[in-house]
């Protein structure tokens, strides 16, 4: 039996049979985790938009003091898996929460979704301590034109339904809030944030590799696995876990990085300064 302790996350997650039958989720979020991972994250610590728990299984060296998130199953499921000392129903965008309470603020592709933006970082900073950080991803604006769709479009010289696949792509994966690096730090300095660091993770290949996984040739390709998901049969779980394990686990933890340039989400580090 392999040491879990010397898997990758990527490795890990595909045990997950939620993750292993969607074989395009494991790619972006395993890059997302690790470099998660990586941060200090200061106690106590506030998840907004935490889900069900199952990412921050994942992405967390310790456990998290407060999740949130407006999902009442989700929060239900959250509180079985142990991840979070709390679990608060609510809304992002008027935080049942006290003042100065945390310092640190951490949120996974969870605000570009939510239309109150200003309102989301103006409580972010209001429950966070004098000098707390407010860490997060979001999709960039090079999320689009990655796309496996978008980059086909413009192989073939059709430049103009590139960009419309892009948009349209984004506005059905519910992205309302796609900002450059620029953009992001006027806004934040907008809400009383001093900007840390921007970084690109989840480079365009990634990207590229995650959007063919989605796209409808793949899900050809892969529907006789998916016609046995239901049946769980363990022989047919260990040849897809062993075939993804095999083709992608090095791939992607070589791509588990931050870079100056060029990926299709953003993490983010802004502390917070006050504003009176």
């Amino acid at each position: 039996m392999d040491d879990s302790s010397k898997k990758t996350i990527y490795q890990r997650m595909l045990e997950e049979r939620f993750y292993l039958y969607r074989p395009w989720i494991p790619i972006c979020k395993s890059i997302e985790a690790k470099v998660i991972k990586s941060l200090e994250l200061i106690p106590p610590v506030l998840d907004i938009g935490c889900g069900n728990g199952l990412f921050a299984s994942f992405s967390f060296n310790q456990k998290i003091d407060t999740g949130l998130d407006y999902d009442k199953n989700a929060v239900e499921e959250a509180k079985k898996r142990g991840v979070y000392n709390e679990v608060r129903l609510g809304d992002a965008q008027a935080l049942p929460l006290k003042k100065d309470t945390f310092n640190t603020v951490v949120s996974v592709c969870a605000i570009e979704h939510i239309p109150g933006l200003n309102d989301v970082l103006s409580n972010a900073h209001k429950v966070l301590k004098d000098g707390g950080r407010f860490i997060f991803t979001v999709p960039s604006e090079e999320f689009g034109e990655s796309l496996f769709g978008a980059r086909l479009y413009r192989f073939l010289g059709a430049r103009r339904l590139a960009k419309r696949f892009a948009e349209t792509k984004n506005r059905k994966s519910g992205h309302i809030h796609i900002y450059s690096p620029a953009g992001w730090e006027e806004t934040l300095r907008g809400q009383g944030f001093r900007v840390e660091s921007i970084d690109y993770i989840f480079p365009k290949e990634a990207v590229f590799l995650w959007s063919f996984f989605h796209s409808l040739p793949f899900r050809i390709i892969f529907l006789p696995f998916r016609l046995f998901r239901d049946l769980n049969i363990k022989a047919v779980d260990n040849i897809l876990r062993f075939a993804l394990k095999a083709l992608l686990s090095g791939w992607v933890e070589k791509r588990s990085g931050r870079y100056a340039s060029g990926g299709g989400y953003l993490l983010i580090i802004a502390k917070k300064y006050r504003t009176d």
